[in-house]
């Protein structure tokens, strides 16, 4: 069975796009473990691991897909074992290519809060360490995203203000 992406220009490129510019789309950077782990969404890992590469990105690329994974087993998501095994392909290639510098995952922050960010974050936790990537983003963090995207346990309607008209918008 093959599942079309809902990306035209391919969502490989799109992520790595991101990472090397994120001035406006920062909070696109942190919502790459769940593009990775949507079930309608495909890519090809090798194209991704050779675009990281290529823009050298593998180090922000590698703690995103490893922040997937363990997003995956947190929630224990079933049916996607073809992803989860593609995602750790993508990891152990990534990480023998690793970059030994420390990356802000975020390049678009200010000089002072990259030395605020790296001050608190730097690391932080394992994954971090290993990935020498310096963030906030865990996969903590990105709970509610999971569950309005992938495990959907929380409709989209429970986040919406009160005072929401969809009417409105229209």
């Amino acid at each position: 069975m093959v599942i079309v992406s809902k990306v035209d220009e391919g969502l490989e490129e799109m992520i790595v796009g991101h990472l090397v510019d994120n001035q406006e789309n920062a909070r696109y950077v942190q919502i790459i473990p769940i593009q990775l782990l949507e079930s309608y969404n495909s890519y090809d890992p090798q194209l991704l691991i050779n675009l990281a590469l290529k823009e050298r990105q593998q180090n922000r690329l590698g703690y995103l897909v490893d922040i997937a994974i363990e997003l995956a087993e947190i929630h224990e998501l079933k049916g996607i074992e073809n992803k989860k095994k593609s995602l750790r392909h993508i990891s152990s290639e990534l990480e023998k290519k690793m970059n030994q510098k420390y990356d802000n995952l975020l390049s678009c922050l200010s000089e002072s809060w990259q030395k605020y960010d790296e001050e608190m974050y730097k690391d932080a936790d394992e994954l971090r360490r290993k990935w020498k990537i310096i963030t906030d983003l865990t996969p903590d963090s990105l709970d509610d995203y999971m569950d309005i995207y992938i495990t959907r346990r929380n409709l989209v309607k429970d986040h919406v203000p009160p005072n929401f008209n969809l009417a409105d918008y229209r």
